[in-house]
């Protein structure tokens, strides 16, 4: 694999990584805030969806060692 496409591939974990650190930060804030609204939760849902998705989108790929 080309020096290119590493580092693409790092910039492109650390980025998924983040998304998934600011899902989780999101969740627990809408958790605790008491009385969340329909929306807070609607839009908390679609990421954890989102990430969910993308999880075991990386799990199949490392499955495949693609």
């Amino acid at each position: 694999m080309c020096q290119a496409v590493r580092t693409r591939r790092r910039t492109a974990n650390a980025e998924t990584r983040k998304f998934a650190r600011a899902t989780i930060e999101l969740a627990q804030v809408v958790k605790h805030s008491g009385t969340p609204t329909r929306t807070e939760a609607g839009i908390l849902a679609d990421a954890v969806v989102l990430l969910a998705n993308m999880l075991r989108r990386l799990d199949e790929e490392r499955s495949v060692g693609i």
